[in-house]
């Protein structure tokens, strides 16, 4: 009666083994998805352009933190000064709830050398989604345009998904073909 259920159990187990070996497996490539997402989404839609003063709406897909960097070529030290007045907003679009901006303080030292590019503000988006930006000149004056870039700057949030799901892939990729080398060796005989 023994020899005829252990042929019967090696068939049940040589069935879930490589069925349980390639589910982990296949779970392993989806961690390793999930992990490199965040980090292609950073490299692939690094940064969006942003036309100052003026109103737009941002498409933030990553949490965290963004910079703002001005990109107009041949500013004057005028023109520099008058965009220190710029008030900013930003709102999600969602819950109308207020993110807070936070201004680069002008430089306080003289210098001959001209800056093509200069910070304008930064901000902590605390989720992804859609934000409603508006920048102004106070009491709606008329002043300098200038166009300038915004930039996802929080690497610890795509470095650690990145890890996460990097671990998860070798963890799981090994446990799974370590179940479909034990089925395999299991139904040859070894």
């Amino acid at each position: 009666m023994k020899k005829e259920t252990i042929p019967q159990t090696t068939a049940i187990l040589e069935k879930v083994g490589y069925w349980w070996g390639g589910f982990l497996c296949f779970i392993a490539l989806l961690a390793f998805s999930f992990g490199l997402a965040p980090f292609l989404m950073s490299v692939r839609k690094g940064f969006t352009l942003l036309n100052i003063p003026g109103d737009q709406t941002l498409n933030l897909k990553l949490p965290g933190s963004y910079m703002a960097l001005s990109i107009t070529k041949n500013l004057s030290p005028e023109t520099q000064q008058r965009l220190q007045e710029m008030e900013y907003s930003l709102f999600s679009k969602k819950g109308s709830v207020s993110v807070d901006l936070i201004k680069f303080p002008s430089r306080v030292y003289a210098t001959d050398k001209r800056d093509e590019q200069f910070p304008l503000f930064y901000f902590t988006a605390p989720k992804t989604g859609q934000y409603f930006f508006s920048a102004n000149y106070p009491y709606a004056l008329e002043g300098p345009k200038i166009q300038a870039v915004l930039y996802h700057t929080d690497l610890t949030y795509v470095r650690t998904e990145l890890i996460v799901g990097l671990s998860l892939f070798l963890i799981l990729g090994v446990l799974g073909l370590y179940f479909i080398r034990k089925t395999y060796c299991l139904k040859k005989g070894e």
